[in-house]
């Protein structure tokens, strides 16, 4: 007969050592969102509008008319709904991920460190997840980012490849609006294009941090002939940029077509599939390649800096989790 777990020694009872963990994730992983948000949106902007249409020939192109009409604040416009989600979404990203991982591990042998096929697997729960918080979030950025401050005229050489026919005063009005014309399916137009980018781009996301990660530790070792206690700063930072390149690399195409079908207008493209038919038929293959050198310059400093921030808070929260497990 399986023993009776003991919690009279100071161990805490197996639902409170979980929830207090997840609780350290969350706060490290919020904190870490929150960085990449505010250091990466302007390269995020400068992406969707490239990737919506022909209106900007190249990343540079918009970056420099974004800076010339409306300044920095225009390249932190639709910042609301990522920045007021981002502690939801980010965090969340995190715990599953490192739930799912603690799965997959129970059958490892003490110390030994999850394989990176299951790594890979853990990141792809993780992205399932996250897609279904982060469309409607998505969603309204999109629309947002693509809109100019008032109408163009149709005579305008900026005039939109998808005149955006409703304007949007920020994100609630954005919400409310877009429920209003469709209801709660409205808002999660792009769902399915989200749930097919993100569960094979997360894979490679954890594949890549912890294959570069622990290359880089195993060097660290040969060479210093001890191995480090922790990660160094660089180490964490490297392997964060790599990740979020490979993840966009890996599914880029999927991105524009989800970028495309969000910013239109409610009712423009039936489906993921008659976006991408006619984003082909128009612009070519290209098209699902405009905006690139924007967001892999965006990617490896943000994406390095929130894995960093992410590890850091981990660490200098995980003595006082260990110390509240123990009293509990």
């Amino acid at each position: 007969m399986m023993a009776k777990r003991d919690v009279t020694k100071g161990e805490a009872p197996p639902l409170t050592s979980s929830l207090l963990v997840v609780g350290r994730d969350f706060v490290a992983g919020s904190l870490g969102g929150m960085t990449a948000v505010v250091a990466g949106h302007p390269f995020d902007t400068v992406k969707v509008l490239v990737q919506n249409g022909t209106r900007f020939r190249n990343s540079s192109e918009a970056f420099r008319h974004m800076l010339k009409e409306e300044g920095v604040r225009g390249l932190y416009r639709g910042i609301g709904a990522p920045l007021a989600s981002v502690a939801i979404v980010n965090s969340t990203f995190f715990a599953v991920n490192g739930q799912a991982q603690k799965l997959l591990h129970n059958k490892e042998k003490d110390g030994e460190l999850l394989p990176l096929h299951k790594v890979a697997l853990a990141g792809a729960v993780a992205g399932g997840v996250i897609s279904v918080i982060i469309t409607p979030r998505d969603l309204v950025k999109s629309k947002l980012q693509v809109q100019e401050r008032k109408p163009p005229s149709p005579s305008s050489p900026l005039h939109p490849l998808h005149h955006q026919t409703t304007y949007y005063r920020g994100s609630w009005d954005c919400v409310r609006k877009l429920y209003a014309q469709a209801g709660m399916r409205g808002l999660y137009s792009g769902l399915f294009v989200t749930m097919i980018r993100d569960v094979p781009g997360d894979m490679a996301y954890f594949f890549t941090y912890e294959y570069v990660k622990r290359t880089l530790m195993k060097e660290l070792e040969k060479k210093e002939g001890v191995k480090p206690e922790r990660p160094p700063a660089w180490v964490v930072v490297t392997s964060g940029g790599l990740a979020g390149m490979s993840f966009w690399a890996s599914i880029f195409p999927l991105d524009a077509i989800k970028t495309r079908l969000q910013a239109a207008p409610v009712g423009t493209y039936v489906s993921a599939w008659h976006c991408a038919k006619q984003i082909y038929a128009q612009q070519g293959w290209r098209a699902f390649y405009r905006g690139f050198s924007a967001t892999i310059l965006r990617t490896f400093p943000t994406s390095g800096v929130n894995f960093y921030v992410f590890e850091t808070v981990r660490q200098l929260l995980t003595p006082w989790v260990d110390g509240l497990q123990q009293k509990v």
